[in-house]
């Protein structure tokens, strides 16, 4: 932060921070020794900035205690565009297999999926559900003792982690997703990402009630309003309504969200704090992947991640970042 404000006052330019996640991280979550170590830059960050930018008002009401300049821009997805391709699966196609049913995510998800661990065991020992399904596994890391625990004990389908140019892959192995979180700090300011992500496959979700602060969009879907085992069972009862409902919930959540908005809205924020850069300076786009290259609209810096398998989780698709040098 010294350092990016020596050179906010040499060049006078504007600083644009994104916040994904609250800065109060409880010391029991899976994530508490990187996030710790992080969280102070990016308190000093927040600060600094001349604007902030977040994906949820829960975000922006703690963003407000740092800096009076806060936006909220919806995380809504470019569908049609990259790995957020629209997958159809024919009817035929869909009936002829059988229906799967599982968890979705990075680590990081532990400790929300072992909150309904007794709940799993019920539903893949249910003889309907070992007739009609198969439970699936997706961002599986067998490193991680919270995953090897969960296969044990759904018997599932271990599908493992994708690199975060890949991972939509996975979403198209699933038709329904369970989707708990606990009562905490972090997932309250989370946004309502996986809605819009289940929305390229049709994938059913089953949201913990947590979700319903999140949007509207998330009340197309499913709560587990009398149990999860309960909410899994009705869905997999009439496979013809099963597959219907897929497609219109999918269609209902793409239709209800604009990517061009969310550009529209970052547009406003960079246009307000717009100012002119000194010619002498240079303007980079920091990129993870060769593919990005061609999509830069400045001087390219490639950021190199060494173990990107193992630290995936940690990142998301971002757009490109312009930076002062």
């Amino acid at each position: 932060p010294a350092q990016i404000s020596i050179w906010k006052k040499k060049y006078g330019f504007k600083l644009i921070v994104d916040i994904d996640d609250t800065f109060n991280i409880h010391k029991s979550h899976i994530i508490y020794g990187i996030l710790s170590k992080i969280i102070p830059f990016a308190k000093d960050l927040a600060i600094l900035a001349d604007h902030i930018t977040v994906s949820t008002e829960y975000l922006k009401q703690e963003m407000l205690r740092y800096n009076d300049r806060v936006t909220v821009i919806d995380n809504y997805l470019p569908y049609g565009h990259g790995q957020f391709k629209v997958l159809f699966e024919p009817l035929n196609e869909f009936f002829h297999r059988k229906i799967r049913v599982g968890l979705i995510g990075s680590a990081s998800h532990i400790e929300d999926w072992s909150s309904i661990w007794l709940d799993l065991k019920r539903i893949v020992n249910d003889e309907r559900f070992k007739e009609n399904c198969e439970f699936v596994l997706c961002g599986y890391n067998s490193k991680i003792t919270g995953w090897n625990k969960l296969r044990q004990i759904t018997n599932g389908t271990p599908l493992v982690y994708k690199s975060p140019n890949e991972y939509m892959e996975l979403y198209n192995k699933l038709d329904i997703v369970l989707c708990p979180l606990k009562n905490n700090e972090l997932n309250k300011g989370k946004s309502a990402l996986k809605v819009y992500e289940a929305a390229c496959t049709d994938t059913i979700l089953i949201l913990d009630k947590l979700y319903k602060s999140k949007g509207d969009v998330c009340d197309y879907h499913v709560y587990p309003d009398k149990g999860w085992y309960s909410a899994v069972m009705d869905l997999i009862q009439d496979k013809k309504e099963l597959y219907k409902k897929k497609i219109e919930v999918g269609d209902k959540v793409r239709r209800s969200t604009d990517f061009s908005k969310r550009i529209e809205k970052i547009r406003e924020v960079i246009q307000y704090e717009e100012v002119q850069i000194d010619h002498n300076a240079s303007l980079f786009s920091i990129i993870y992947n060769e593919d990005q290259r061609e999509l830069s609209e400045y001087n390219v810096f490639f950021n190199k991640i060494n173990s990107v398998e193992d630290k995936s989780y940690l990142f998301e698709y971002n757009p490109m970042i312009d930076i002062i040098d």
